[in-house]
């Protein structure tokens, strides 16, 4: 498949967090999907620290609902996936960012599928991840970085729009170089959200010949 012929930015621009679901099971055949989606995501070296457990047992949710105070609505969901990360690898310091990138893949894979999730976190809250590794006997050298309910969704928003300009900072850099004056010239735009102010760099030439006459005048 090329790229560009069935994704798209639907799913960024639809995704919600759904804490709400219905009483039906999700097919195993998503589960994989979302599972797939998530360790498509990049990370540091390539190091790929995630594994996945899939809580469908309606007890275990149950008590997994209980390690996080924010954590109440995956009660009622029909699996909850819960991101782990190793304790050794490659680039240790960056762990919680690939695993970010993993678990944001899978909401935005959920959504794809017409299912809805949210992001519940656990690391690097030492109480959290105490408790879910007591839920679900995790092993040493692994650690619960978040919960994960899914399920189909019981409510329906539409996203907020989060865009604001006043956040984006442009800074543009024009160089050109003049073969008849034989000196570089620069102009440097820089821009704050929709407010822009754009300041003017003298050749470096002219630069160069103000330190030199400043020079010649102390002499």
């Amino acid at each position: 498949m090329q790229r560009g012929q069935r994704y798209g930015m639907n799913s960024i621009f639809h995704r919600i967090s759904v804490r709400k679901y219905q009483n039906r099971d999700v097919e195993q055949e998503k589960i994989e999907l979302m599972l797939k989606a998530a360790m498509a995501a990049p990370s540091a070296c390539n190091q790929q620290p995630w594994e996945f457990y899939v809580v469908k047992d309606k007890a275990v949710i149950g008590r997994l609902s209980e390690a996080s105070p924010y954590a109440k609505c995956a009660r009622d969901a029909p699996v909850v996936f819960v991101p782990c990360f190793r304790s050794k690898g490659i680039a240790p310091e960056y762990f919680n960012i690939d695993m970010s990138a993993a678990v944001e893949n899978l909401l935005l894979e959920a959504d794809e599928l017409g299912l809805g999730a949210v992001w519940m976190g656990i690391s690097p809250d030492e109480g959290r991840m105490k408790a879910v590794r007591e839920v679900l006997d995790i092993p040493e050298g692994l650690h619960a970085f978040a919960l994960i309910p899914c399920g189909y969704p019981a409510e329906e928003r539409a996203q907020e729009d989060r865009y604001e300009e006043s956040r984006v900072h442009y800074y543009e850099v024009i160089c050109k170089y003049s073969e008849s004056r034989r000196f570089a010239s620069t102009a440097v735009t820089l821009k704050n959200g929709a407010a822009g102010k754009r300041f003017s760099a003298a050749p470096f030439s002219c630069i160069h010949e103000k330190k030199n006459k400043k020079q010649k005048a102390r002499a």
